[in-house]
C-alpha cells in the first residue's frame, strides 16, 4: 500500500511541477525507455535479472543564473533472486523522483545541487520476502564543457528515511562519488564511460550493522537519428559488491542495456548535455540481499 501510495504522490508532484511549464518556450524535455539484463555471480543465492525502466525529464530556467530540471524515474527487476524458494518473490520495483537547481556559467560549465527520494519494493530473505524501502539523497553536482567533451562530477550522501515489512538486510545509508566523461564524435552521436563508487551499509540483527562498498563501470554509445528527435543507446556495466554477511558475501554483476530517448526542443545531443536535462542520480538499495548490485545511475 505504501509502495502505491508514494508512486501515485510522486508521479502527481512531478506533473503538477513539470505540467503547467512544458508548453513554455524555454522549456526542455527528455523522454527513455529501456531494457536489460544483468548477470550475478558470488553467491548461490543470486539471479540474472531482466531490468524494465523509465525516465522522464524536464528543464526551465528560473531567472538567468538559476536553472531547475525535475526528473521521474521507475525500474522493474525480475529475477533477481535465484535458489532460495518458490514461496519468494525474486522481484524488485522502484520509483522516485529527483530535483536540480543548477547555476550554468556561459557555454563552460553548471554546477549545482541536487536531492531524490525513491522508494524500493525489495526482496529480503525474511518473512514473506517483501520489504517496502523509502530513501532520500542529496549531492553537489557540476558539469565542465569542451570542445567535444564533457565532463560530470557528482558527490553525495543517501539514507534510508522508513522501512516496513521484513528489514533485515535493507541498506541503511551510505556516500557515493561518480564521474561521466562523455566525448562527441559529432553533434549527434555520443560516447560515455562511468564511474560510480558508493560506501554505505546494511541492517543485520544477528551481527549488526555490516559495511559494503560497491564500484560500478558503465560504457555506453549513442545516436540521434537525423532530422528527429529520437535516439537510440546501447551501454555495457560492471559492478563489484564486496558485503560479507552470515549469507550473503561479495557479489560481482555484469550487465547490457539497450534503449530509446525522445528529445523535446533540442537541437542535438551536444547540446542538451549542455543547457538541458542531462543530469540524473543514482539509486541504490534495490536488491539488499547483494547490497543493491542493480543501481540505476
Amino acid at each position: 500500500m505504501k509502495f502505491s501510495l508514494l508512486s501515485t504522490a510522486s508521479a502527481v508532484a512531478l506533473a503538477g511541477a513539470i505540467g503547467p511549464v512544458f508548453a513554455a518556450d524555454d522549456f526542455t524535455g527528455v523522454l527513455q525507455l529501456d531494457v536489460g539484463r544483468a548477470s550475478q555471480s558470488g553467491s548461490p543465492y543470486v539471479g540474472d535479472p531482466t531490468i524494465y525502466g523509465g525516465k522522464a525529464k524536464g528543464l526551465w530556467p528560473l531567472s538567468a543564473d538559476v536553472h531547475l530540471q525535475a526528473d521521474l524515474f521507475v525500474e522493474k527487476s525480475d529475477g533477481i533472486i535465484d535458489n532460495w524458494g518458490p514461496q519468494l518473490d525474486a522481484d524488485s520495483d522502484l520509483i522516485g523522483g529527483a530535483i536540480h537547481l543548477l547555476h550554468p556559467f556561459e557555454n563552460r560549465a553548471r554546477f549545482g545541487l541536487a536531492g531524490s527520494v525513491w522508494n524500493s519494493d525489495a526482496f529480503v530473505p525474511a518473512g514473506n520476502g517483501l520489504t517496502d524501502v523509502t530513501y532520500g539523497l542529496v549531492a553537489v553536482e557540476g558539469q565542465f564543457f569542451g570542445t567535444d567533451w564533457s565532463f560530470m562530477a557528482q558527490a553525495g550522501a543517501f539514507t534510508k528515511f522508513d522501512c516496513s515489512g521484513a528489514c533485515p538486510g535493507a541498506l541503511e545509508d551510505g556516500v557515493f562519488l561518480r564521474g561521466k566523461v562523455r566525448y562527441f564524435l559529432h553533434d549527434n552521436t555520443v560516447l560515455t564511460l562511468e564511474s560510480v563508487r558508493m560506501w554505505g551499509g546494511r541492517v543485520d540483527d544477528v551481527f549488526g550493522l555490516k559495511n559494503l562498498d560497491s564500484t560500478q563501470w558503465i560504457v555506453e554509445a549513442e545516436h540521434r537519428f537525423k532530422d528527429s528527435e529520437f535516439s537510440v543507446f546501447a551501454n555495457l556495466s560492471q559492478q563489484n559488491v564486496d558485503s560479507s554477511t552470515f549469507v550473503f558475501g561479495g557479489v560481482d554483476a555484469t550487465g547490457g542495456m539497450i534503449g530509446v530517448k525522445f528529445y523535446y526542443d533540442q537541437a542535438s545531443l551536444r547540446s542538451n548535455d549542455r543547457d538541458g536535462a542531462e543530469l540524473d542520480t543514482p539509486t541504490f538499495g534495490a536488491a539488499p540481499p547483494v547490497a543493491g548490485a542493480i543501481s540505476t545511475p
